[in-house]
Order: C-alpha cells, then sequence, then structure tokens
C-alpha cells in the first residue's frame, strides 16, 4: 500500500542568509526528472508531492518493511556551484524539506563545476553503536547556555581530515532528530527524542568535551561518539514545528545544573 510525501526546496548562499530566487530546482527519481521549477523571492519552492510506503510501515523498528521511498534533487543558479543532493527520503503524510547551501564560483569561466552530497539512510534503517558513556569532564562551564551556533565534526574525533561545519543549533538539532528516528512517530515520541537529543548536545558543549582535549568543534556526527547529523539532509516539517518550540528545554538530575548525558 502506498502511501504520499512531500518535499519543499530552501535555496540560499552564505548558510541561510541570502535567499537565492529563481534558482533551478529538478527533482528526479531514479534518474528521471519528475518535476523542475523556479524558487520564489525567498529561496524556496512549492510543495512537491512524491509516492512514499504507507507511513504505518515507520512503526515496526527494524523491519524489513520499506519505510520511505528516495528522490534527487539538483539545483543551478548563475554564478553558483551546481548542487546534487541524492537519496533525500520521502516519508508518507510528512513533508520534507531540503535545504541547500549553494557555494559562488570561483571562476566563472568554469560554470560546469559542481558539487555531490550523497544523504546517508536515516538511523532507523539500521542499528547504530551506541554513543559511548564518558567519564567526568575535564572542565565545564559555569552556567547552561543554550548557543546560536554549534560546531560540527562530520566524522570520527580523531580524523582530522574530516570537516568541520558551524550550524545553528536550533538546525542542529531539527537534522539529527530527522536523521535518528521518524517524524511519522506519535508527537509524544517525537517530544521525548528531541528533549533527549537537546540534552546530550548541551552536555557535550556544557563540558566542553572536544575543545577541554584541544579538538576545535564542539560535536561530531560519528554515532559510535555522538549523534547522527547528516550533512545536507533534509529536516522534516512536523520536527522542525517541535523544536523551535522545545530546543531550550533538556533534562538533568535533580540537585545538578549540568545537562543529562542521554544514551
Amino acid at each position: 500500500m502506498m502511501g504520499t510525501g512531500y518535499i519543499r526546496v530552501q535555496v540560499s548562499a552564505g548558510g541561510e542568509a541570502l535567499p537565492i530566487a529563481d534558482a533551478e530546482v529538478t527533482i528526479k527519481k531514479e534518474g528521471k526528472s519528475l518535476f523542475k521549477t523556479l524558487t520564489d523571492k525567498n529561496g524556496k519552492t512549492e510543495n512537491f508531492a512524491l509516492p512514499a510506503p504507507c507511513f504505518q510501515n515507520t512503526l515496526y523498528p527494524y523491519s524489513d518493511r520499506l519505510t520511505y521511498s528516495l528522490c534527487d534533487i539538483e539545483v543551478r543558479a548563475a554564478g553558483f556551484v551546481t548542487q546534487y543532493i541524492k537519496n533525500i527520503e520521502i516519508l508518507s503524510t510528512q513533508t520534507a524539506i531540503l535545504p541547500v547551501y549553494m557555494e559562488p564560483l570561483a571562476d566563472k569561466r568554469h560554470p560546469e563545476r559542481n558539487t555531490t552530497i550523497d544523504i546517508p539512510p536515516n538511523a532507523q534503517t539500521h542499528i547504530n553503536p551506541c554513543p559511548i558513556k564518558e567519564a567526568s569532564p575535564a572542565r565545564s562551564r559555569n552556567e547552561v547556555i543554550i548557543p546560536e551556533f554549534i560546531t560540527v565534526h562530520l566524522g570520527r574525533p580523531e580524523n582530522p581530515a574530516a570537516r568541520n561545519v558551524r550550524v545553528p543549533f536550533v538546525d542542529y538539532i531539527k537534522n539529527v532528530a530527522s536523521s535518528e528516528i521518524y517524524a511519522t512517530w506519535p508527537e509524544q515520541s517525537l517530544r521525548a527524542n528531541i528533549h533527549a537529543i537537546v540534552s546530550f548536545a548541551l552536555n557535550r558543549i556544557y563540558t566542553e568535551w572536544y575543545p577541554s582535549r584541544n579538538y576545535p568543534f564542539d560535536i561530531t556526527n560519528s554515532t559510535a561518539y555522538d549523534q547522527y547529523y547528516r550533512y545536507g539532509g533534509p529536516v522534516y516539517e512536523s520536527i522542525s514545528v517541535l523544536v523551535d518550540e522545545i530546543f531550550n528545554v533538556y533534562a538533568h538530575r535533580i540537585g545538578f545544573r549540568n545537562p543529562y548525558l542521554v544514551v
């Protein structure tokens, strides 16, 4: 039994600062073009409907049922590097919001340059190793601060070749939630998981776990150590709405200030 999911693309440069109007967005499936459109003055497309497996399939953990369909996105804009984003998940009944950040062409004489981002699968399709439980931190902050930005290392901490990306904290939480769980779950399940994700991230920041060890980042996206952040991945609208509401609510033990390391 099939259902319908939706996707909306948001195109910008300079992070989220500069929306790009009239960018050409092509939605593809298995190499075939399904939709082609231009972004509006806010850098956004309309919602496009795509077939997806019944949402009830997502309610059975570790089953062999198909839980989502996939599509690819191509984005072109004059003066920018063309972006190809592959394997974007479409969940039935849900709207996937795909942020696309365009990079200016360094040499406009070579407009054929492009960048490809291959989105890894949702964590629910495979069993990830649990994050390592850490011992007491080397140091910690005097107070819990909800940061504006968080720096994410896209790999294991000991891998210096992996990139560091600085993203808004709220966007980080939305991405992790959209990567680790399904937006089709009941609202209370989504809220509980978001609280856990926020608490884990704030614990890393509060304890300065990585900076205290001379790493130039706050957290990694390796599930052997931290949470599952997918660079360039989609965010689901239902999750986005909840994160905007509760991104500053975290778990801590009675009598203690520090955010609890929820694993």
